[in-house]
């Protein structure tokens, strides 16, 4: 019988800091994890899939600045809007958009289903996504994470990366919280991305998660009882040296090789973000 991959869902703002939480996370793991998330598939897009709204004003500024002229698009479109008093944009899913959003949700419960631990990183910008998602999921040991950061940081972030569009998080950083409860949740302004992936383990700990965990990576990689016995002994030890500090890694981090620019704006350590 195949054991289920684990899962560890990451739902917060674009430049909220998922990506870094994410690696942290597969440095500390014990054997392979995956990360993927929305951008993995906006990246394989075509131009056509994304508009921005608006026959003048900051929509065509925008528009000149990546070299468009899709006003509408069928997959999604950035709306110039106002939120708390500063200058945003929506992001309004079209009909393909919410196809791919329903299938990307499919995918990653087709990925737990086959064994494949992952990180999933997500941007929950309806409820229908959300709860669709929460749904799907269900029968599997999923780690349920709200990513926090203040809107004012992530801007700085923006401003700082110099490839973000200013104010493209804003738009949708006072939605993406409020469909769900969490599991757990973190602020990226006050933990670093270790930290944040310690409090996971504390978690996965807590819920008996972790132990479960290893036990599945001994018998998926078909070790006797002795060896799956000798991985949950270890898992308590790895649980007990992540208690002793917020900011302990196991190993050295692996260095990231991040892509720089690119014309659609915004970039994540894999590769350019679309959100």
């Amino acid at each position: 019988m195949r054991v289920p991959g684990a899962c560890v869902v990451l739902n917060g703002a674009s430049s909220s800091g998922k990506t870094s939480i994410a690696l942290a996370l597969r440095d500390r793991w014990p054997g392979p994890l995956r990360i993927s998330g929305i951008d993995t598939l906006l990246l394989c897009q075509a131009e056509s899939f994304f508009g921005i709204a608006g026959s003048g004003g900051r929509g065509a500024a925008l528009r000149a600045q990546l070299g468009t002229d899709i006003i509408e698009a069928p997959g999604f479109t950035r709306v110039p809007s106002v939120v708390d008093g500063h200058e945003a944009f929506d992001i309004v899913a079209g009909p393909l958009g919410r196809g791919l959003l329903r299938a990307v949700q499919k995918y990653w419960r087709a990925c737990a289903d086959e064994g494949i631990d992952q990180v999933v990183e997500d941007v929950w910008l309806t409820k229908d996504q959300a709860l669709g998602f929460r749904s799907l999921m269900a029968g599997l040991d999923v780690v349920w994470v709200g990513v926090h950061c203040p809107t004012e940081v992530i801007e700085q972030r923006e401003r700082d990366r110099g490839d973000r569009i200013v104010g493209q998080a804003r738009g949708h950083a006072h939605l993406v919280h409020s469909w769900t409860d969490y599991d757990l949740e973190v602020d990226t302004s006050l933990l670093s991305p270790d930290g944040c992936a310690a409090s996971v383990f504390d978690e996965m700990a807590r819920r008996g998660s972790l132990s479960a965990l290893v036990l599945a990576l001994g018998y998926r990689r078909s070790y006797s009882a002795d060896d799956a016995g000798r991985f949950i002994f270890l898992a308590g030890a790895f649980v007990d040296l992540t208690q002793h500090s917020a900011g302990l890694t196991m190993r050295t981090s692996r260095t990231t090789e991040r892509t720089r620019s690119h014309p659609r704006g915004g970039f994540s350590e894999r590769g350019t973000s679309k959100w």
